[in-house]
């Protein structure tokens, strides 16, 4: 549209690389250390705290995930593992990051945190393929184009309606899914109970011959 504006991230946001930590701070107990999500704590578009590495270590003000942050894989073995994000929640709020990860802020975040998961991110984010590293670094970060509505009321309505639309559209995806499970798990037992005697095949394929047989 024509009213709006489009502006490098450095111009909206703060980017930030996370913290490093030596073997020595690292603690089992987590309430003797501050939590650090890296990129396995990024599943599938939300946050998994099934792996985590806690680290007895001061971390300052600007390294604590504030609620609205966007969580970025910006550096992994896998090129296609870079680039992955998440929007802190309260869940997440007040642990950090790791090195290999860096994190937008910006009164923007709303609107932002969908920028983040758009093609529009993804095609300019696929600069840093060119290195010999699969990263994503400060600079491109910093440089990349965003089309943004200059009116905060107008980039909300498009997180309302996208929310909506996202919402239902999540709702189809876990009633197909519960179905595949059911069905997958059907499977499984079908060939248990027919490789244990549980079922009798003596004279199957006559009786599938029959009418109705199913």
């Amino acid at each position: 549209p024509e009213h709006w504006d489009v502006k490098r991230l450095k111009f909206i946001a703060k980017a930030f690389i996370g913290i490093t930590y030596s073997p020595a701070e690292l603690v089992d107990d987590p309430n003797k250390g501050i939590l650090v999500l890296r990129s396995v704590n990024i599943q599938q578009g939300k946050l998994s705290l099934k792996d985590n590495v806690y680290v007895d270590k001061n971390v300052s003000e600007p390294y604590k995930l504030k609620l609205g942050d966007i969580l970025i894989c910006s550096r992994n073995g896998s090129k296609d593992l870079v680039g992955k994000n998440i929007c802190i929640d309260e869940n997440a709020e007040g642990n950090t990051f790791g090195a290999f990860m860096s994190v937008i802020r910006s009164e923007n975040w709303r609107y932002l945190s969908f920028y983040f998961n758009s093609q529009l991110f993804s095609s300019q984010s696929g600069l840093y393929a060119t290195t010999t590293i699969n990263q994503l670094t400060l600079n491109t970060l910093n440089n990349l184009f965003v089309a943004l509505p200059p009116s905060i009321d107008e980039q909300l309505e498009i997180v309302d309606f996208l929310n909506n639309k996202l919402s239902f559209i999540d709702k189809l995806i876990k009633t197909n899914q519960d179905f595949i499970n059911s069905v997958m798990e059907y499977r499984t037992s079908l060939i248990s109970d027919a490789v244990t005697g549980k079922i009798d095949v003596r004279d199957y394929a006559e009786r599938v011959s029959e009418p109705g047989v199913t």
